[in-house]
């Protein structure tokens, strides 16, 4: 009961999620239908932190969640359950904590980390704010677009 945990979307396991909570009548838990890019950005801007999960997939290992890079932009720091791409990015720019898809000691760890060291969201909020620009979608498609051109002009050289 020391947090509350809000879920926004239509997830695959949100039905069983949903049973499960009322099963064991958990009143921190919030069910949300899923929201417009405008309306989401107000739940953002009250998150002390970002929980993105997925299954324990080698597949996933090459994932990074559109979720990951929204979180940056609103300087939300994060606790990955994702192994691999998107884990590097967390913990290369230092903006949140991982920890070990499906193992629910390997984010409780990750969760008190982050109550146990207030200074920790702070430090990860900020990084996050240095290093926005790097993941702006407009800045990626520019960057894109540029070097499609010049695929485009080698090809007619």
């Amino acid at each position: 009961n020391n947090y509350l945990f809000l879920f926004i979307g239509d997830g695959a396991e949100k039905e069983n999620l949903v049973k499960h909570c009322r099963e064991a009548k958990l009143n921190n838990v919030i069910f949300m239908d899923t929201l417009s890019r405008i309306e989401i950005v107000k739940y953002w801007s009250i998150l002390d932190a970002s929980i993105i999960h997925l299954k324990d997939r080698e597949l996933f290992q090459t994932v990074i969640p559109s979720k990951l890079f929204e979180a940056i932009g609103m300087n939300t720091p994060v606790l990955l359950g994702i192994q691999g791409e998107a884990e590097q990015i967390v913990l290369k720019e230092k903006i949140g904590i991982p920890f070990k898809p499906e193992d629910t000691t390997s984010f409780l760890r990750a969760l008190m980390a982050l109550k146990e060291n207030p200074v920790l969201i702070e430090i990860f909020k900020k990084n996050a704010q240095n290093i926005s620009y790097k993941y702006d979608r407009k800045i990626k498609a520019l960057k894109m677009l540029t070097y499609l051109e010049k695929l485009e002009i080698k090809k007619y050289d």
